[in-house]
């Protein structure tokens, strides 16, 4: 069941990446930072020349335990400590690399690459003032480190100043125009605002341009920014289109089925948007309800037909007032309907037609063959626009409630 949050809005949540900003939020590990990390290495020290050469080549584990080797003899060993931070953090172990690299600041007090990497991971870990305060240290250090200004923006804006973000990225784009991170970020920050447009024409730029060196990959991201942006501005024909090209980047994203079942549903195209529209399992409050439990499955009419169901409510009263059209249709077709749903609509739906009892959501549940989600009913039907059920009042109050509120208006209009 989903929580009492009530709709269920836009997937895009905003979260950082560990290198120049754009967004990555995936299960899999993020990538190392676009960056290099500026050793100071001796070519003598053998056993740092081959840390960093498994670092550049994607050998992260092999990088670690080289720089732990070396720590183990020489603890204050600053590159061997920074670079151990930096991967740590790219193969997802936040704490061990923000220590790591807290470590090398005190080693290095003025070397700016190590407070920007403390940032980065504490961005990581949503420690936004710490990462704030380290990416300043940083351009205190380097005012030309780009990368950390970008950052701090990023840092700036998770702590809700969009507006001093904004004054981040326009310095970063005043250097380099074409800094696709910047450019993505500003978006972020104008959306938070509500200037959907101008965030709009940010991606777009960031789109129209080849991904630079590991960026490919974090595109998706952008077009799950534009594609938000373009639904909250009602362009659903384009978020469509966005979120079709979100998919091609990354054809694991449920969120891209989710904001495309919106604008399908949105622009009528029901055939396309109601099964999209089961993505809403995914979103983080409907599982935390579920308690972690599998998405609910959706039964074919066909599988109701004869059936005890039990019917179980889903998302704000608003929408099980409006979904609730569907009992009466579903009556037709099966043995019972039962409904489970917030105490205070238990009344209003247990006298619809069809239905045999409305019970309190807390309440056991009771017997059944076969239990539905209320929302599901549009797609178990096949629903189109021409056959919504429109029979209309569908919802009646008790004749006595009803005449006790005349009595009551009445008395207040006199």
């Amino acid at each position: 069941m989903a929580g009492k949050a009530g709709t269920y809005r836009l997937s895009h949540r905003f979260r950082l990446g560990p290198g120049g900003g754009l967004a990555a939020a995936r299960a899999a590990p993020p990538a190392p930072p676009a960056d290099p990390v500026m050793t100071q290495a001796s070519p003598a020290d053998a056993v740092m020349t081959a840390a960093a050469a498994h670092y550049a080549a994607g050998r992260l584990d092999a990088a670690a335990e080289a720089c732990e080797a070396l720590l183990a003899r020489r603890p204050d060993h600053f590159d061997a400590r920074h670079l151990l931070g930096v991967a740590r953090h790219a193969t997802g172990r936040l704490d061990e690399a923000r220590a790591h690299l807290l470590r090398a600041s005190e080693l290095a007090p003025e070397n700016a690459r190590a407070r920007y990497h403390l940032g980065n991971a504490c961005l990581a870990l949503e420690r936004f003032a710490e990462a704030e305060a380290a990416f300043r240290c940083a351009l205190a250090r380097d005012p030309d480190l780009l990368e950390a200004r970008n950052n701090l923006g990023n840092a700036l804006r998770r702590q809700g100043r969009e507006m001093a973000a904004l004054d981040c990225y326009r310095a970063v784009l005043a250097r380099r125009p074409d800094f696709a991170p910047a450019l993505y970020n500003m978006g972020l920050a104008l959306a938070a605002l509500g200037e959907f447009d101008a965030a709009i024409d940010c991606y777009r730029t960031v789109l129209a341009r080849p991904p630079g060196p590991g960026e490919a990959a974090r595109y998706a991201d952008v077009q799950e920014a534009l594609s938000t942006a373009l639904v909250e501005t009602g362009r659903h024909e384009l978020a469509v289109e966005a979120c079709r090209r979100w998919r091609g980047l990354a054809p694991d994203a449920w969120r891209a089925e989710w904001n495309e079942a919106l604008s399908l549903l949105a622009l009528g195209r029901y055939a396309g948007g109601w099964p999209l529209y089961e993505r809403r399992w995914e979103l983080p409050e409907a599982r935390a309800a579920r308690g972690g439990d599998g998405p609910p499955p959706v039964p074919t009419l066909a599988g109701l037909e004869g059936k005890r169901v039990l019917v179980r409510w889903e998302q704000g009263r608003g929408d099980v007032i409006q979904f609730a059209r569907y009992l009466p249709l579903l009556a037709r077709h099966a043995a019972s309907v039962t409904v489970r749903v917030y105490p205070e609509l238990q009344a209003l739906l247990g006298r619809m037609p069809g239905v045999a009892a409305a019970i309190d959501d807390s309440a056991p549940e009771p017997a059944h063959d076969v239990a539905v989600a209320l929302i599901s009913l549009p797609l178990v039907f096949g629903t189109t626009v021409e056959t919504v059920p429109a029979q209309v009042p569908y919802l009646a109050a008790a004749p006595g409630a009803a005449a006790r509120w005349r009595a009551r208006l009445a008395a207040a209009a006199a």
